[in-house]
């Protein structure tokens, strides 16, 4: 799957975009933070460059 293929909130680039290691998303409920992060994982953790790596989310309810 390509990032063409996927529609990312566009409030949501520079936290994309980030080479920090974490990243705290804040905002209203229905936002687009969860479906937002978890398109984000998909596709960097496709990519053959991150093989073996490991993802942990925590999300406070």
């Amino acid at each position: 799957m390509s990032t063409a293929a996927v529609q990312f909130n566009a409030n949501f680039r520079d936290m994309n975009q980030t080479k920090k290691r974490y990243r705290a998303f804040k905002g209203s409920a229905g936002s687009g933070k969860s479906v937002n992060v978890a398109q984000d994982f998909i596709i960097k953790l496709s990519d053959p460059k991150y093989k073996g790596a490991n993802l942990k989310v925590n999300h406070k309810i």
